[in-house]
Order: structure tokens, then C-alpha cells, then sequence
């Protein structure tokens, strides 16, 4: 018997010209329909539960859970919301989306705004399409046992500001995305689940866009990569300024040969030993003062950019490495001046470099980077490795030498000077 909950309706802003189905009564749903999931929709009992899910193929549908409705497959082993490949449909839920499957199922541009619990044993939301938006909102969660907690096509834009979370990734989206972390984003694997054919997953795998990771957000995996890139058409942007740990904070796939660029003023943090590794293309890294480093940063094959923004680095250690990889790489002190070289010490290609400005310091070891910018304006100076090596011969601080003009390295220096 079909009933339909006027109240229920209004509070969803489902009253419109396209047919209203309550969600127990549910037989079929054509496209434009809205079906509302309140407390008291019940299919068999009187507990507030809805056990048989919803399923349909049709477009442009909207499905409504309010506060207190609980859709519960865990019984049967069903997707609980299964739209198969409608476009353009949307899932709201304030309620408890629980599953033996999936928890939603959608198509192109399926657009999913949690603020309850969805919670499935195979992926929480599986979208078969592109253009996909879901908006994960703060004490909200989704979350998978066994499987991934979110996956979408190309084009896709996930905004999290509560919990996701799964035992494979957490997140795996294709290219063009983007991810904006205000919460928690988790793979939930222990060591000690990879054994057999159970593989360490990552927390975000990706193909290529857009990852923001905010002031207090966390982005981590304890077996595998936090954000994994696998091989992606175009370039990608990684904006840090909370916490992004795992093995590595950042990998790439060893085909991947796209650039990749990381803007960190937060923790990157690797348990490996390694904390970003960027394999092929012109990566670029630029480190703020704020930054926190645990692990050595390798740039890979191809022309690279380190930048070093501002002078006060008490989050980075001598003792990494950062490595520009083959071709020709640069490193930029954007806030220290050629005269605040302090020491410099060169072993093979290894460069340990130490620069003083007022009362801040920095103490770095590179490996494999042919050009040296100091400062930034109207000019710069450019050192290459071969003045470096110079430099480490003289056996008095190098910055009292530059200030001096000694020994013909100012002059070589200022040959290279050049205008911004």
C-alpha cells in the first residue's frame, strides 16, 4: 500500500511536479521521481528499518533519507541504494545507510550529500560514471570492511570535511579530480591484514587532478602510499597544510610520466624512509617555512623544481635527502641570499648545504641538482654545482668569502645573475 508523508516530503523539498513514492513502498522508480526514507518507513516490522533497498535505472532521481531512518541490507547481502547507471540523481541522507553490498550505486553525475552514516561491507559509494559530486559533511562518515570507501570516474569532485574510510582505498577516482580535506581520509589496514592475496592499499588512489588537504585535515595509510598517482593524461596539484602520511606521503606509478606539483606548508610524512617520490615528469616540490618533512624527497627523471620558501625550517632534517633525479633540476632558495651560504660540504653529487639569515637557519643535503637560485625581485643569483664545489674547497665560511668578493666566486656569481 502505497503512503506518501507530506511532512516528510516538505522537510526534503521534494514536492514538485514529478511523483512522490514513500520509501517502503517502493516497487519501481521512474526517472524524476523523489522517494523519501523517514523513521517510521518500514517494510517487515515495526522497527524504524527499511531491509529491501532501493533499485532502478531510470535518470534524474532523487532519494531523500531523513534523520532516524535506518536502510539496513546487512541481512541479505544487497546494495541498499542501487541506482545502477541513472544520471543526474541524487542521494541525501541525514540517516544510517548500512549494507551487506554497496551502499549507493549511481551513474554520470550522481551527486551524493552525506551527513549520516553509510556504511557498506563492499564499496560505500560506487559510482559508474563521471562527473561525479559527493559532499561527506563534519561527524558524518563513510565507510567500507572490505573493499574501497569511494570510487568515481573522471571529473569528479569529492569535498570531505567528516570521515572516509576503507580497507582498500579510502578514495579512488580517475582523472581531472578533485579532493578538498577538511576531515579524515583513512585507509584502515594493519600490517598484519597483508597476508595471503590481500595487498596494502593507499589512502587516495588517483589518476590525475586536484588534492587540498587543509590546516587539521588528515590523509594517511599504515601499508601503503597516502596518495597514490597511477598513470594520468595530465598534471596534478597537491596543496598540504595538515597531515599526509603512509608508507610515502606521495608516490607515483613507475609508467606515470605527468607532472606533478606539491605545495606543502604542513607534514609529509614517510614510514618507509621515503616521504614523496614523483618518478618521471617535470615534478615540482616547494617547501614553506612551516613545513614538517619525514622522509627524503625524490624528484625523479626529468627537468624538476625544489623551492624553499622562507628561512625559519625547524621541521626539516640534515639527515633526508633530496634528490633531483636525471636531467636538469633546480633549487630555489626563494628567501635566502647567495652571501648567506654558511657551509658547504660536496661528496660525489651529494651537496650538504647550510645557510644562514639573521637568526634562522637551514641545513639541507641534495643530490643530483645542476643549478642553485638564490633570492627572488629583481634579481637572483644562479650558482651551478661546479660553483659549489668551488666554494667547498675554501676553508673559511663561504658566506664571509662572498661578502668579501674573494677568491674570483662573486664575480662568477654575478655573471650569472639575472633579472626576474
Amino acid at each position: 500500500m502505497l503512503r506518501i508523508s507530506l511532512i516528510a516530503l516538505l522537510a526534503a523539498g521534494a514536492l514538485s511536479s514529478a511523483a512522490h513514492a514513500d520509501c517502503s513502498a517502493v516497487s519501481g522508480i521512474s526517472a524524476g521521481d523523489t522517494v523519501t526514507c523517514d523513521a517510521v518507513s518500514v517494510l517487515d516490522g515495526p522497527d524504524a528499518v527499511e531491509t529491501r533497498g532501493i533499485e532502478d535505472g531510470s535518470d534524474d532521481i532523487t532519494i531523500n533519507v531523513l534523520t532516524g531512518a535506518v536502510l539496513d541490507t546487512t541481512g541479505n547481502g544487497d546494495r541498499t541504494i542501487n541506482l545502477k547507471d541513472s544520471a543526474n540523481s541524487t542521494v541525501t541522507n541525514d540517516g544510517t545507510i548500512l549494507s551487506g553490498d554497496e551502499g549507493i550505486q549511481g551513474g554520470d553525475a550522481l551527486k551524493v550529500i552525506n551527513r549520516g552514516l553509510v556504511e557498506a561491507v563492499e564499496k560505500a559509494i560506487d559510482a559508474n560514471g563521471d562527473d561525479v559530486e559527493v559532499e561527506n559533511a563534519a561527524g558524518a562518515r563513510i565507510t567500507s570492511s572490505t573493499n574501497e570507501g569511494i570510487e568515481t570516474g573522471d571529473g569528479a569532485k569529492i569535498v570531505n570535511f567528516g570521515i572516509v574510510e576503507a580497507f582498500d582505498d579510502a578514495i579512488q577516482m580517475g582523472e581531472d579530480a578533485v579532493i578538498e580535506n577538511y576531515g579524515i581520509i583513512r585507509n584502515t589496514q594493519l600490517d598484519a591484514d597483508i597476508v595471503g592475496d590481500v595487498e596494502a592499499q593507499d589512502a587516495i588512489d588517483i589518476d590525475s587532478g586536484t588534492v587540498r588537504n587543509f590546516a587539521g585535515a588528515e590523509i594517511t595509510s599504515r601499508t601503503n602510499a597516502a596518495i597514490d598517482f597511477d598513470p594520468g593524461a595530465g598534471p596534478s596539484l597537491i596543496e598540504n597544510a595538515g597531515l599526509i602520511a603512509g608508507t610515502l606521503a606521495v608516490t607515483v606509478d613507475e609508467a606515470d610520466d605527468a607532472a606533478q606539483e606539491i605545495v606543502n606548508s604542513g607534514i609529509l610524512q614517510g614510514s618507509s624512509g621515503v616521504a614523496v617520490d614523483l618518478g618521471m615528469g617535470d615534478d615540482m616540490v616547494a617547501l614553506k617555512a612551516s613545513s614538517i618533512v619525514m622522509g627524503d624527497i625524490l624528484l625523479g627523471d626529468d627537468a624538476d623544481m625544489l623551492i624553499f620558501e622562507g628561512t625559519g625550517f625547524a621541521g626539516l632534517s640534515g639527515a633526508d635527502l633530496y634528490s633531483g633525479g636525471d636531467d636538469l633540476d633546480m633549487v630555489i632558495f626563494a628567501d635566502f641570499a647567495a652571501m648567506d651560504i654558511f657551509d658547504v660540504v660536496v661528496s660525489g653529487l651529494n651537496v650538504e648545504l647550510s645557510l644562514l639569515s639573521g637568526g634562522d637557519s637551514l641545513e639541507v643535503t641534495l643530490t643530483q641538482f645542476e643549478q642553485f637560485k638564490f633570492g627572488t625581485g629583481s634579481t637572483q643569483t644562479v650558482l651551478g654545482f661546479e660553483d659549489l664545489v668551488e666554494l667547498a674547497a675554501i676553508p673559511l665560511p663561504a658566506a664571509g668569502l662572498l661578502l668579501l668578493g674573494g677568491l674570483g666566486l662573486l664575480g662568477a656569481a654575478r655573471s650569472r645573475r639575472i633579472r626576474a
